[in-house]
């Protein structure tokens, strides 16, 4: 299994949570381009095309 980083955990929390990619980016202070760019590093490591998927793949443990 491959880690998430802290950065990409925090974003993937926000949207579970129901957040939209802008809401989470402007929760973080960072833009909707580098939330993109976490999403798309994390769902290249487990083999997802989308990001829904890789909720789905993912334990909820290790979103803690």
């Amino acid at each position: 299994m491959y880690k998430l980083t802290a950065k990409q955990k925090v974003i993937l929390r926000r949207l579970v949570a129901g957040k939209s990619q802008k809401e989470a980016a402007e929760e973080l202070g960072i833009s909707v381009k580098t939330l993109e760019y976490h999403m798309k590093q994390a769902r290249g490591q487990w083999g997802c095309r989308t990001t829904v998927q890789l909720v789905a793949k993912i334990p909820e443990w290790r979103l803690r």
